[in-house]
């Protein structure tokens, strides 16, 4: 299979591909996590969650302040993610990767809307790159017991 440059670059930034664990997800897994989240947050036709309409948010200004907030809400936060890009081309693909990996690596991997999704947690991380060349960073929290189907594939209990 062919994969952009650009799933290239990021593959060796999350040393993925199976390599440590990490996992290419297929356009199907892609779609299927697009799915669950707009049954269970407000998405405008751009693929855009509409932040506004989410009272339970919260809003970061650096990426290092990502896990304080997450062990602050959750009991335990799990070490898998997945990692997608808003209009992703056909050749780029997201990945399943290490939650601290892809933090650690947010500046080199922001070229574009990119969404963390812990299905276990059940928490959804946005990452969007402003004008300023700022990175705009939003979480909030779902129903972890939605992403059963989904996170069976990849065996994370």
């Amino acid at each position: 299979m062919e994969y952009s440059s650009i799933t290239v670059e990021r593959m060796n930034i999350l040393d993925s591909e199976r390599k440590s664990g990490g996992i290419l997800l297929t356009k199907d897994d892609e779609k299927e996590i697009i799915n669950i989240l707009q049954s269970l947050l407000p998405i405008d036709t751009y693929g855009y969650i509409i932040w506004e309409l989410i009272q339970d948010k919260v809003s970061v200004d650096e990426p290092n302040a990502i896990m304080p907030v997450l062990r602050e809400r959750l009991n335990k936060v799990y070490a898998r993610v997945y990692v997608i890009w808003a209009n992703s081309k056909d050749d780029d693909f997201g990945f399943n990767a290490s939650l601290l990996k892809t933090i650690h690596n947010v500046e080199k991997l922001v070229d574009s809307d990119m969404y963390i999704i812990c299905a276990k947690m059940g928490y959804v991380i946005h990452l969007h790159p402003n004008d300023d060349g700022q990175i705009i960073i939003n979480i909030t929290f779902t129903d972890p017991g939605k992403w059963d189907s989904f996170r069976r594939k990849f065996e994370e209990d």
